[in-house]
C-alpha cells in the first residue's frame, strides 16, 4: 500500500475517531465504560459468553468475570449452562437490564442526533453517505 493512502487512512481515522466514539460507545476511550459495554454486546446479540466478550475487546477473563458477577449482583443479567455442554455458560439479560440497555441506547441516540442537527443537511448527507461506502469496503 502507498505511503499516500496510508496517510489519508490516518487522516480519516484522526477526524472520524470523535464520532465514532459517539456513534459506536464500545471501546475504553468512548463516553460508556466496559461494564456497559457488555450489556450493549449481549443485548445485540453479538457475544453470549463472557470469554467471548473479553477476547473480542481484548481484557482479562477475570477482570469480565468481575463485572458479570456485580451486573448478576445488581440483577442486570444471569447466567445459565448450555443446554449440549454444562460446563459452558452464557449470559442474558433479565428484563431489568434489557430496560437499563435500551436506556443506554436511547441516550446515545439521542446524542449522536444532537450532535448531527448542528450539521447542515447537505454535511449530514455527505457524513452518511461516507460512512455507508467506509462500511460496505470493511464489510
Amino acid at each position: 500500500m502507498e505511503k499516500a493512502i496510508i496517510n489519508k487512512i490516518i487522516e480519516i481515522n484522526e477526524h472520524c475517531l470523535p464520532i465514532s466514539k459517539l456513534i459506536l460507545k464500545n471501546n475504553t476511550l468512548g463516553v460508556y465504560s466496559i461494564p456497559e459495554l457488555l450489556l450493549l454486546e449481549i443485548y445485540s446479540g453479538r457475544i453470549n459468553a463472557a470469554a467471548h466478550f473479553s477476547k473480542l475487546h481484548g481484557l482479562s477473563k477475570s477482570y469480565v468475570g468481575r463485572i458479570v458477577n456485580e451486573h448478576e449482583k445488581n440483577g442486570l443479567l444471569f447466567r445459565e449452562t448450555y443446554e449440549n455442554d454444562t460446563r459452558m455458560l452464557i449470559i442474558k439479560l433479565t428484563p431489568k437490564g434489557k430496560t437499563y440497555t435500551e436506556t443506554v441506547i436511547q441516550k446515545n441516540n439521542s446524542e449522536l442526533y444532537e450532535k448531527l442537527s448542528l450539521l447542515p443537511d447537505s454535511e449530514q448527507k455527505s457524513l452518511i453517505d461516507a460512512f455507508c461506502i467506509i462500511t460496505n469496503i470493511l464489510k
